[in-house]
């Protein structure tokens, strides 16, 4: 034998452990003075016979721990994530929102023009898809990192032209940059299809949550189903609808939430919604697949803070707020602003002794003081370029 099969899985034996038992058994069966030593040509023989034995008990624990989700690696847990539909997801680009200034005309051509961030030339952003000028003037264009991973580009630092454009005079962020994704490591892959088959089986509306919340890019996921005969809240009798936020403007792949959809969904039971996709069922056929994107109440605030030694900086500030404000509000549709928690953010901050002012409202410039109400289709989101900061006292 070439390895034992335990409770804990296939344990190889080593070569020497196989030298040994086959040098034990030719001196038990053929005779007691039978020169087994490495120097003697049956020495010679079992040293290569035992070789190729202890490389047919690796493979046999190869072949083994790719059944195994903790033992498995490389292409064996690629393969096993298969059986459990979790594919091995390579990087994804880096997307941030521009303000590009360009005449008339203009064409900016996807993966041949190219800016980059100040004092960083290898961190270079090209035009998501080939963008022309409809008229002279300022206009939003989404870029995204020349390479896939996770590429940073901060408020106001995309701000270098590196392949001159006739026509295309400036360039500049409003908001930070949508990290990418790294590639899955097998730690990563393993974690997904370790959660997959907890869901194995289920076809609950969290589990189709899970799944899509999966998907690269998708921020938030919310589900509203029916099960009734008749229409309840503008959903058709039996009926579900998946709700996402997937940044402004939209960025995941439709045909990644269609197939994330279509591999938890209940057979028998349609998706709807204003948007959709293709995903491709057992039978290698096309399916469509129905969901929806949440509408985006895009939160502007302003804020007057008193404030002392140590204080951290309005750009710290201006952070924490939008992501303490995005962790609250921005992930469940139909989550009301509320005024007091934004306003009393800032006090968690070092430096900061009071806020005199506070503002929020749904455009610039804001005015109330009161609660933002939230539609249940729509998602409070909060950016850095919406958030005003003055500073009276301390520095």
């Amino acid at each position: 034998m070439v390895g034992t099969l335990t409770n804990e899985g296939f344990v190889p034996k080593t070569q020497q452990e196989i030298l040994a038992e086959i040098e034990a058994e030719q001196l038990s069966e053929i005779s007691p003075l039978l020169d087994v030593s490495s120097d003697s040509v049956l020495g010679q023989l079992n040293g290569i016979y035992s070789q190729r034995l202890a490389i047919v008990a690796e493979l046999i624990k190869i072949a083994h721990d790719a059944f195994d989700l903790d033992a498995a690696e490389a292409d064996r847990l690629t393969s096993l994530g298969k059986l459990t539909g979790t594919v091995r997801r390579g990087a994804s680009y880096s997307f941030v929102d521009t303000s590009v200034t360009i005449d008339s005309g203009t064409l900016l051509e996807s993966g041949t023009h190219f800016a980059h961030v100040l004092g960083q030339p290898d961190n270079r952003w090209t035009p998501d898809e080939d963008f022309t000028a409809p008229s002279t003037g300022t206009f939003t264009v989404q870029f995204r990192s020349e390479l896939v991973g996770e590429f940073q580009a901060n408020l106001g630092t995309l701000s270098v032209i590196a392949t001159p454009v006739v026509g295309w005079t400036s360039i500049t962020t409003g908001q930070y940059a949508t990290l990418g994704r790294p590639p899955d490591d097998d730690a990563t892959l393993r974690a997904r299809i370790d959660e997959k088959i907890t869901q194995s089986g289920s076809s609950t509306l969290e589990a189709i949550k899970a799944d899509v919340l999966q998907v690269a890019r998708v921020e938030s996921v919310s589900v509203t189903h029916n099960t009734t005969d008749g229409v309840v809240n503008g959903l058709p009798p039996h009926s579900f609808e998946i709700l996402i936020y997937d940044g402004l403007p939209p960025v995941a792949d439709d045909d990644e939430v269609a197939q994330a959809i279509w591999d938890t969904k209940p057979a028998g039971i349609r998706s709807v919604g204003s948007s959709s996709g293709t995903a491709v069922d057992a039978d290698g056929e096309d399916q469509i697949v129905a969901f929806s994107r949440v509408g985006v109440a895009t939160v502007w605030l302003e804020y007057t803070l008193v404030t002392e030694v140590g204080f951290v900086g309005a750009e710290a500030v201006v952070e924490y707020i939008e992501t303490e404000c995005n962790r609250k509000f921005g992930t469940k549709p139909g989550a009301d602003v509320l005024a007091l928690f934004c306003r009393a953010l800032p006090l968690d901050l070092d430096g900061v002794i009071d806020v005199t002012v506070f503002k929020l409202g749904l455009i610039a410039g804001p005015e109330s003081e009161t609660n933002i109400v939230i539609d249940s289709r729509t998602l409070a989101r909060f950016d850095v370029a919406r958030i005003d900061i003055s500073v009276v006292g301390g520095l």
